[in-house]
């Protein structure tokens, strides 16, 4: 089991949007990454987002916390970003 990222997609453009995804079984969860202001892709900025909740949260990269923890998390990863 391994958390990767799914970029962009034809009906999104080149990499205007990415989300998360678990490899095995191929099931997508989590927020949508957009672009940042900064130009930062859509896949970076979620590249950004594991590293931060596995460096700085101490989680697993290979397990991340339901729904409700992972908007949390993602929602002050968001806020610390741009701030």
């Amino acid at each position: 089991m391994s958390i990767r990222i799914l970029r962009g997609g034809e009906s999104f453009g080149s990499d205007e949007r990415a989300c998360l995804f678990e490899s095995t079984t191929e099931w997508a969860f989590g927020p949508v990454f957009r672009a940042a202001e900064d130009g930062t892709s859509a896949a970076d900025v979620a590249e950004q987002f594991l590293a931060w909740v596995v460096g700085e949260r101490g989680l697993s990269n290979k397990i991340l916390p339901p729904g409700d923890e992972l908007a949390h998390l993602y929602d002050e990863f968001i806020t610390g970003r741009e701030g």
